[in-house]
């Protein structure tokens, strides 16, 4: 299946579909998927079992709000965009996730009577469903990733100042309802910006940087069968280590992470291709990987 890789450029949204590359360096050219007269921002993109792609961001009108826009590009063709948000206002970041059936979920935080909390809303068999708002907390909620699991389960973890610092959160879908809030994290010290991924098997890895030792550094939990595990420092050297990402290689079930890290006093933000864990260029990627057996 092809993979898609994202290109903002003068704050308009555009993709590139990674076979195109592949097969025609030359002539592959980026495609603009949000209009001309919007200035997009937070995308977030996922195939269908059907192989359409699905594509979110927000999209904000010059003059002082934004809505979150979809759009899917099916048998070759671009679709119209679609708006999910119910109203125009105030809105941070995409999160999209599909279904083994089919179900497109987009999520995003909003800010709504000055406070920001998370809404989501699904599309199926050609109609939008109600806006779900998914967080109630009057302290924000924000830093979302959405995920759906092989038996139809949807997985999102963000990061939210309910206790007055960052923590991390957790909320699954069953197909029916969603559960209640289950912290990830509980230190005094800030947690921020998760990610996650999911394997075949149904686990939740869940990185995170935290603050906690005076220095970012990047730590792990997986959630299975209902339970959490424990913390596990993935990057704790004294340097600046943040910004995590996780991915799952198939293959073998295996989880991998990578982080941004500080190569002196100034953190950088460049990264290349990946290889046995470090990239070709740029800031050093932290990379290890979790065996099925759970050793790293």
């Amino acid at each position: 299946m092809p993979t898609v890789a994202a290109l903002k450029t003068a704050r308009v949204l555009a993709f590139v579909s990674a076979c195109s590359l592949a097969s025609s360096p030359s002539r592959a050219q980026p495609v603009q998927v949000s209009g001309p007269d919007q200035h997009a921002d937070w995308p977030s993109a996922m195939f269908a079992p059907n192989g359409d792609l699905w594509v979110a961001w927000a999209s904000y009108d010059g003059r002082g709000s934004d809505e979150i826009r979809v759009r899917q590009r099916s048998g070759g063709e671009w679709q119209t965009p679609m708006v999910a948000s119910a109203r125009a206002g105030d809105h941070l970041k995409t999160a999209l996730a599909v279904q083994p059936d089919g179900r497109i979920w987009v999520a995003w935080s909003a800010q709504v009577a000055g406070n920001f909390d998370l809404y989501a809303r699904s599309w199926r068999d050609g109609r939008w469903e109600p806006v779900r708002r998914l967080t109630t907390d009057p302290q924000p909620d924000i830093h979302h990733r959405l995920l759906a699991g092989p038996a139809g389960r949807l997985y999102l973890v963000w990061q939210s100042f309910r206790t007055g610092d960052a923590n991390i959160y957790l909320k699954v879908h069953d197909g029916n309802r969603w559960s209640a809030v289950i912290p990830v994290t509980s230190h005094e010290a800030n947690d921020w910006e998760p990610d996650a991924a999911l394997d075949a098997q149904g686990r939740l890895f869940i990185v995170y940087d935290t603050y906690r030792h005076g220095d970012y550094d990047v730590y792990l939990r997986v959630f299975e069968s209902g339970e959490l595990s424990p913390e596990r420092a993935v990057a704790d050297s004294p340097r600046f280590e943040a910004r995590a990402t996780v991915a799952v290689v198939p293959k073998d079930a295996r989880g991998w992470h990578g982080t941004t890290r500080a190569r002196t006093g100034r953190s950088t933000c460049r990264a290349g291709p990946a290889t046995a864990g470090r990239p070709t260029g740029g800031a050093p990627l932290l990379g290890a990987s979790r065996a099925p057996s759970g050793g790293w």
